[in-house]
């Protein structure tokens, strides 16, 4: 794997080695890329050339997504003190499609990633900075805090970036719930174990909830935690559509208590105890957050 093109400043050598891999019937591509970085002062990415020219692409955010033009922002000018930036942040995945023609970019987290006009996604794999700030960068003038020097953040030597690489059409990219779950079969798989000669222990004491299922197209799991003093369940999902969805969660067994309450955890809205069947309906608005609070009898 070259590297390298396109670099007019920094010192040292980059090697990489990209693997992929095809697995039964997913529907995307796995691939990882190994990196030896020996260079210094410099950005490494990864560039993926999809001819989308001037499309917009579809990015995910920690609730929901966002849609944005390519390259520059529009109506963004460079000023006396700091030039624009066509780099942007996304969480977990980036999609562009036209018709039946498109690309996903999936990753664990968050990553930075750049879509230009003619159509190209760059992906940042790292960035190697020996100094807490520079003067004299062509996109800053002056300082922009200490400079003092920052060494380790070189990131000399061996890293390792995991991502999934899907064909998409354009109505798969104005559904983006469909890519979170593609999402989660490439990164949260279901992963078995087998034991030899096990003898299981006494179960310890928890919450017998018994199963947990989300119902309805569009919502999107987000956070299953327990609460603070150990007695209930938080459980979390939005809504990655532009219209309200109406679904449920599901449970083994009825919880002895539920309410609706923001992320904070203030109470919003009491549940009926006529209401706790195993299935609680609820109703999402467009891109919103709904979080339930549970309790069980032990």
């Amino acid at each position: 794997m070259t590297c390298g093109s396109g670099a007019y400043h920094g010192a040292g050598k980059v090697s990489a080695t990209l693997r992929l891999a095809l697995r039964g019937d997913e529907a995307f591509v796995l691939g990882q890329i190994d990196a030896d970085n020996q260079a210094s002062d410099h950005r490494l990415r990864l560039r993926l050339p999809l001819g989308l020219r001037d499309a917009t692409v579809r990015v995910g955010a920690q609730f929901g997504w966002v849609d944005r033009e390519p390259g520059l922002p529009r109506g963004i000018r460079r000023t006396a003190l700091e030039a624009p930036t066509a780099t942007a942040p996304a969480h977990r995945w980036v999609a562009a499609a036209r018709g039946d023609r498109g690309v996903a970019l999936l990753l664990p987290g968050f990553f930075e990633y750049e879509w230009t006009r003619r159509g190209d996604l760059l992906l940042t794999l790292l960035r190697a900075v020996g100094e807490l700030s520079k003067s004299g960068l062509a996109t800053r003038a002056g300082h922009a805090g200490w400079p003092t020097p920052t060494p380790e953040a070189q990131c000399h030597g061996l890293h390792s970036v995991s991502f999934a690489i899907a064909p998409i059409t354009e109505d798969e990219v104005a559904h983006p719930d469909r890519i979170e779950r593609m999402w989660e079969d490439a990164f949260v798989p279901i992963v078995p174990w087998w034991v030899r000669q096990f003898a299981a222990a006494p179960p310890p004491a928890r919450l017998g909830v018994d199963g947990i299922c989300l119902d309805g197209d569009g919502l999107v799991f987000s956070a299953c935690h327990p609460t603070e003093d150990g007695r209930g369940l938080f459980l979390r999902c939005y809504n990655a559509r532009e219209t309200a969805v109406a679904g449920a969660w599901r449970f083994g067994r009825a919880p002895s208590s539920a309410s609706v309450v923001r992320v904070d955890g203030t109470v919003i809205e009491t549940i009926s105890p006529a209401n706790l069947l195993p299935a609680i309906p609820i109703l999402v608005a467009p891109g919103a957050i709904h979080t339930l609070r549970l309790t069980f009898d032990q």
